[in-house]
């Protein structure tokens, strides 16, 4: 396997584990809905305690 090969598969890992980690982010913060809210909202600690 070449060297550009490689960095297109750990181009498209690195975008899988950062969608995996959005999606567990939402689920452990029940306030927050992906239609109405940014996902910069995500790091929000004032929202982290809203029910």
């Amino acid at each position: 396997m070449g060297g550009i090969e490689r960095l297109r598969y750990l181009g498209i890992i690195a975008g899988l584990v950062y969608w995996l980690f959005v999606a567990w982010s939402i689920s452990r913060n029940r306030w927050f809905s992906f239609f109405q809210n940014a996902l910069s909202n995500l790091g929000d600690p004032a929202k982290a305690s809203s029910p």
